[in-house]
């Protein structure tokens, strides 16, 4: 078993999910199984988000934009943070592919 599948087969809990910038359950406790489609093996259990769980989110990233991202925040410094993230997902591109190809069923190749 490849180590992801590991660390993923071994979690304790639901993945939970990001609002406001905060790893959160659902507000149901609801959760859904994620397979790997070539296997059909369980992956993990993640959050199952409710209508109030997403316009909490999406308020959340409203007032984000309105006060500390958008308006406020000059293009220069939004574009350098951008910048950052894709520095990021460039070096661990290939972590992000084994998941991708681990959810979607997609070769490693093609999920990068």
């Amino acid at each position: 078993m490849c180590s992801l599948c590991t660390i993923l087969s071994n979690r304790d809990r639901a993945a939970d999910r990001l609002s406001n910038n905060e790893w959160v359950a659902s507000s149901s406790n609801e959760t859904f199984a994620t397979v790997n489609p070539a296997t059909g093996k369980h992956l993990v259990d993640v959050a199952h988000a409710t209508k109030g769980d997403v316009d909490t989110a999406v308020n959340a990233a409203r007032k984000a934009f309105k006060t500390t991202w958008g308006l406020k925040k000059p293009g220069n410094e939004r574009g350098a943070l951008l910048l950052k993230l894709a520095d990021l997902m460039e070096r661990d591109q290939d972590k992000l592919a084994a998941v991708e190809s681990l959810n979607g069923g997609k070769g490693i190749r093609v999920a990068k």
